[in-house]
């Protein structure tokens, strides 16, 4: 099927349909959804190959991750280069590191190889994007990771919970983004919550991880869970993003007294360093302490015992900021925002708290 097919059966000019299909707003809506309609029907697909060579793009897409060894980004990576595949593309692969120079640095390195456009994973700092040959390059951007000062988790602690989640939740990302995938950090963390006081779960602490904005929301959807419970907190601490700070912390919390019976972590990482902290004290998970993770990567359920965690499908992730961008990069206007659900999986390292 061809552009000049659409145009008959819809019953305008190919010209008309050809600002349809590039995001054009000089069209009325009725006309819009005739040609879209008449589109579906005859199972025509833009040609966007000629379309890109004729606004003088490669056939590439570029990715900045954070990371590339953090599991998370690495499962996002492999999603996007398959979707990239299906389409004729090539991922151009960087790291910013969590640095805000390098990643504007790496985000001019893509941007001079005429990309699609450039996905860029939990940037630091989208403020700094005000270069103007940003502005020619169509970003997405997914999650935002921009540090947070100590004053401001104070803030998040101290606030009434709904009244800080109103103060906290609100910001937006600025910068040149066309599309931005948002992940619900809040309702993860409080499904974490419920989870283990709907086991009976009464003194709860959180491992919250680097002082970044996803700590935060995710601290704030922990005071929803426990407010819902009728509960509060002291129990919590800040760690860095590894194995061992996972560990370090962990045993920090668990010398409390009385001792924590349950434990949500940042992500899954610091969940198992928390878990081999459990284990060098001599304590059984979950019979005497209950732990869970967050993001779900592939290590959670081989661990021992497999991790309950708060699910971020990467898939799902990966699929919404990759058709962003195609949409972005063939012309489209319109800024999109898309939130990725979060799930509990439960697994074996939670349970009921001890009797004593």
């Amino acid at each position: 099927m061809t552009l000049e097919d659409v145009a008959k059966l819809s019953g305008v000019s190919t010209a008309t349909v050809s600002r349809v299909f590039s995001g054009a707003t000089a069209t009325s809506a009725a006309t819009r959804e005739r040609v879209l309609r008449a589109a579906e029907l005859l199972d025509y697909r833009p040609n966007t190959l000629a379309r890109a060579l004729a606004k003088g793009l490669t056939q590439t897409v570029g990715l900045l991750v954070p990371a590339t060894t953090d599991p998370f980004w690495g499962e996002v990576a492999m999603h996007i280069e398959e979707l990239a595949s299906r389409e004729g593309l090539a991922i151009l692969l960087a790291s910013s590191r969590g640095q805000a120079e390098r990643e504007q640095e790496m985000l001019r390195v893509l941007g001079s190889q005429r990309p699609r456009g450039v996905i860029i994973g939990s940037p630091v700092a989208p403020g700094n994007w005000s270069d103007d040959s940003f502005r020619s390059i169509s970003l997405v951007v997914i999650g935002w990771d921009e540090p947070v000062r100590p004053e401001d988790f104070d803030l998040a602690r101290a606030l009434p919970v709904d009244r800080a989640i109103e103060v906290f939740s609100a910001a937006a990302v600025p910068g040149p983004w066309r599309g931005r995938v948002t992940l619900d950090e809040i309702d993860g963390s409080r499904q974490a919550v419920r989870h283990l006081t709907d086991l009976g779960h009464r003194r709860i602490a959180l491992l919250m991880g680097p002082p970044v904005r996803p700590a935060l929301l995710r601290l704030l959807g922990f005071r929803a869970g426990l407010s819902e419970a009728g509960l509060e907190t002291d129990l919590m601490a800040h760690c860095e993003e590894s194995l061992e700070g996972g560990r370090a912390a962990a045993l920090e919390l668990l010398a409390a007294t009385p001792r924590p019976t349950a434990i949500v972590a940042y992500n899954d990482i610091i969940a198992t360093g928390a878990l081999r902290a459990a284990h060098s004290l001599g304590l059984d998970v979950p019979a005497d302490i209950s732990l869970i993770g967050f993001d779900d990567i592939s290590l959670a359920e081989y661990l021992d015992p497999p991790l309950t965690t708060i699910r971020q499908s990467t898939a799902e992730v990966a699929e919404s900021a990759f058709r962003l961008l195609l949409d972005s990069s063939l012309g489209s206007e319109k800024r999109s925002d898309e939130t990725v659900a979060t799930t509990l999986v439960a697994r074996q390292s939670t349970g009921a708290p001890p009797a004593r």
